[in-house]
């Protein structure tokens, strides 16, 4: 049968300094679809459920968000899949219902588990990116050591106590040992860093007692400027003449001694920094992913009721991060793992006043301007009584209603 599917995505991004524009964007997807059979609220198809296994699975080969997700949402409707043979021993609604209050929870701790391994496959995908070999702890910090993010399923339930805990992923070594990748580093050491530095050097006499104590460098400046040779800087007297490092061909030979020095202590605490960004909003990003893959799911093959805490964890996952954050200086102590805490650090760095107030305003307005999240809210009013769990995709005339997604993103971006 004929079917025509036509697909606008329109993307809001601003240059400005504000929470728009941090590198903080919506994407709204409106999505129409013409058929012979059109999606309308009279004349729902039946839903349809898929487990999927691939090669993908592999994540050390391939490295693939697209991959990775499938893992989780094919067990998310073996989860739907498994409650629904429970409930159909039940002929009375609200025996089903009952056995959907009680089916909750573990199903909450599938989805909760099925988040953190896609959230810490996200940190991990940052790492590789960047040449760097990693491994993930299933119990944050408890050495529940594992080197494939669907490992954090096995170790979890094999610990149940670590349920109740997040992960953790942590760099481990080049991955081409002794070199800094190439690709990051051209990304990193431009022009403008080079001037920055040259600019900041004609403000102070160049001794290393000076340098050292330059309070108003960047980890990232530090290191370059420990890259090239002091006397060579030296012999240019930028502090009388004002000399200017920017030529290409002096940034070139900042990058070649970068990707040509042994693996040191400056070179660690560089990619720390600077990658720290890049690999925190990584984990976030895909948590709300996730919750879009839900959503169209949902709208290719109808949605369950036991979909929703995946798709709430997404959408929810960085206002929950600011209230932990929150708790933690209530406290009196902020571990370097909130993911929160380094994204604002790494947004500041970069000259983007961001605080913990935009990352709660743009999470919660992308799920209640979000239509999927209406829809799970009509479907379980109006089907929850009748003893059905199915979440209807959230059409209109055969058009598609759209969600709002809450993406974090970085001025110059390597993922």
């Amino acid at each position: 049968m004929f079917k025509l599917t036509k697909i606008w995505v329109v993307t809001f991004l601003s240059k400005s300094r504000s929470l728009m524009s941090v590198r903080c964007f919506f994407s709204i997807a409106f999505i129409s679809a013409l058929s012979a059979e059109s999606k309308s609220q009279d004349s729902f198809p039946r839903l349809v459920r898929s487990a999927t296994i691939t090669p993908g699975y592999m994540e050390r080969t391939f490295n693939s968000n697209d991959m990775m997700k499938l893992g989780p949402l094919s067990l998310m409707q073996a989860s739907s899949k498994a409650f629904d043979g429970m409930a159909s021993w039940a002929d009375s609604p609200w025996v089903k219902t009952g056995i959907y209050a009680a089916y909750m929870f573990p199903n909450y701790l599938l989805s909760r588990v099925s988040s953190t391994v896609f959230h810490e496959f996200g940190h991990a995908r940052a790492f590789y990116s960047a040449g760097l070999n990693y491994h993930y702890d299933a119990s944050e910090n408890d050495g529940l050591i594992t080197d494939y993010a669907y490992g954090i399923y096995k170790e979890k339930f094999l610990t149940p106590w670590a349920l109740f805990y997040g992960a953790h992923t942590a760099p481990a070594g080049f991955l081409k040992a002794k070199k800094m990748p190439g690709a990051f580093v051209n990304r990193l050491i431009t022009a403008d860093l080079i001037k920055s530095i040259s600019a900041r050097l004609n403000k102070w006499c160049l001794n290393l007692e000076e340098y050292n104590n330059a309070d108003d460098l960047s980890v990232t400046e530090k290191y370059a400027v420990a890259t090239l040779r002091l006397e060579e800087i030296q012999s240019r007297n930028y502090h009388n003449n004002g000399a200017s490092y920017t030529s290409e061909e002096e940034v070139n030979s900042v990058k070649k001694r970068l990707m040509k020095d042994d693996v040191s202590g400056a070179i660690s605490i560089l990619i720390e920094n600077e990658m720290g960004l890049y690999v925190d909003v990584a984990g976030l990003n895909n948590e709300m992913r996730m919750a879009q893959e839900v959503s169209n799911l949902i709208w290719e093959n109808q949605g369950h009721q036991m979909y929703a805490s995946s798709y709430f964890i997404g959408k929810y996952s960085a206002f929950g991060y600011v209230g932990w954050l929150n708790s933690q200086i209530e406290e009196g102590k902020v571990e370097g793992g909130n993911d929160v805490a380094n994204i604002l650090r790494g947004y500041n760095n970069r000259g983007f006043s961001i605080d913990k107030e935009d990352l709660q305003i743009g999470s919660i307005t992308s799920l209640l301007l979000s239509a999927t999240t209406w829809s799970f809210v009509y479907s379980a009013i109006t089907e929850i009584p009748k003893g059905s769990f199915v979440v209807h995709a959230p059409v209109w005339k055969g058009w598609r209603l759209p969600d709002l997604n809450f993406y974090l993103n970085n001025p110059r971006p390597i993922i």
